[in-house]
C-alpha cells in the first residue's frame, strides 16, 4: 500500500510465464461486509477486495496469491455479515474481471495465517490474474471430501479413488492431470450423486500415465457452476521398459531392444531350457536403447534371456538357429 507502507497481498508465479510489469489495487475498501453482490448468491464480500493486472495475463497460469487482511477488516466483516459466517468460514473468490462486477466466481479453500496482529489467506489459482476477494457463502460446497488417494496398478495404470462425506447439489468430478503439479488438464468427468447424507466412494482409472511423477487434483463443481479444487496428490511410477529381442529367431547379431532410453545399469543373464545360468553380463547402456548380446559362443538351441533394470526383471526366450 503506497499510502501505508503496509503490504497487501503476495504472489508466488507456480510457472515460467513472464507476467511482464503487474499492478496490484485494492478495489474497494472498508472492514465490514461488502455491498458489493455476486450475482445469483448468497455470497458475503469482505469490503475490501483486489485486482491483478500484469502486462501479460495468462489464462492456464498456476500462482499463489496471499491476501493481508487487517484484524479489523476481518473482525468487522464477522460482526456485520448478514449470513452468520465465522472466520473458519471464509474461502477466496476469483472472478474473471473486478469481483465487484462477477456474475460466477471461481471458489478455493485457502489457508489462514498471521502477519503481527493481522490475517493472511493463501490460495492458489490456474486461471490468470484478474479480480479476488474473501468472505463467505455462495451456497452450500458440493461436497465434503474426506479422502483423495491413489496407487499405481503395474502396467495398467493409476486408480484414483475419493470418498465424500456428504453433498449438497453436486454436479460433477473433473479429474485434471499434471505432469509437473502446476499445469493441469482435464482427464475425465464423474457424475456427482447431487444430494446424499451418505458416505459415497469414487473412482478413475488413468491409463496414459507416465514414469516418475503424476499429479492429480479434483475441480469438484456444484449445479449453479461453483466450484473448487481438492488437495493435490502425486503418484510415483517406476520405470516401465519394453523389451524385445531381435532378431529372434535368429543366428547371430542378438540385440536388446528398449521402448525407450536406458540409463540405469542393465544386469543380463543368459540360460538354458533347465534354468542353469551359462553367463553373466553387466551393461551400462549410457542412455542407448539398443544392446548387443553376445552368445555367438553358444551352440544353436533354445535359450532363457533375464533382464533385470532397477529390480524390474523380465524373462524372453531366445532361439539361436543354425
Amino acid at each position: 500500500d503506497p499510502v501505508s507502507g503496509n503490504i497487501i497481498a503476495t504472489i508466488e508465479n507456480l510457472s515460467n510465464h513472464d507476467y511482464g510489469c503487474t499492478t496490484l489495487e485494492i478495489d474497494q475498501s472498508g472492514s465490514g461486509e461488502s455491498t458489493t453482490k455476486i450475482s445469483g448468491s448468497d455470497i458475503k464480500l469482505m469490503s475490501k477486495n483486489f485486482m491483478v493486472i500484469p502486462t501479460t495475463n495468462n489464462s492456464s497460469g498456476s500462482y499463489n496469491i496471499t491476501l493481508y487482511y487487517t484484524e479489523s477488516e476481518r473482525d468487522g466483516w464477522i460482526n456485520s455479515n448478514t449470513g452468520g459466517y465465522e472466520a473458519a468460514d471464509i474461502v477466496m473468490f476469483k472472478s474473471s474481471a473486478n469481483i465487484t462486477n462477477a456474475s460466477e466466481v471461481e471458489v478455493s479453500i485457502p489457508t489462514e495465517g498471521n502477519y503481527g496482529s493481522d490475517y493472511t489467506y493463501t490460495a492458489r489459482f490456474n486461471t490468470g490474474f484478474s479480480g479476488f476477494g474473501a468472505g463467505g457463502g455462495g451456497g452450500s460446497f458440493p461436497v465434503e471430501l474426506t479422502a483423495f488417494k491413489g496407487y499405481h496398478e503395474e502396467r495398467q495404470g493409476n486408480v484414483l479413488k475419493w470418498v465424500t462425506q456428504t453433498e449438497i447439489e453436486s454436479d460433477y468430478f473433473q479429474i485434471e492431470f499434471s505432469e509437473d503439479g502446476k499445469s493441469f488438464t482435464p482427464i475425465g468427468q464423474i457424475s456427482a450423486a447431487g444430494n446424499s447424507a451418505s458416505p459415497l466412494n469414487y473412482s478413475f482409472f488413468h491409463r496414459d500415465f507416465i514414469n516418475g511423477y503424476n499429479y492429480y487434483r479434483l475441480k469438484i463443481v456444484d449445479i449453479d457452476g461453483t466450484y473448487e479444487y481438492s488437495k493435490i496428490i502425486n503418484i510415483k511410477v517406476s520405470e516401465i521398459y519394453g523389451i524385445a529381442l531381435s532378431p529372434n529367431p535368429g543366428i547371430h547379431d542378438f540385440n536388446l531392444v528398449f521402448n525407450q532410453e536406458v540409463h540405469e545399469e542393465i544386469k543380463i543373464e543368459v540360460l538354458d531350457v533347465s534354468g542353469k545360468i551359462l553367463f553373466t553380463q553387466t551393461v551400462n547402456p549410457e542412455g542407448k536403447s539398443n544392446i548387443e548380446l553376445d552368445i555367438d559362443h553358444l551352440i544353436p538351441a533354445i535359450y532363457l534371456v533375464r533382464v533385470n533394470i532397477s529390480g524390474q526383471v523380465k524373462t524372453l526366450k531366445l532361439v539361436k538357429g543354425q
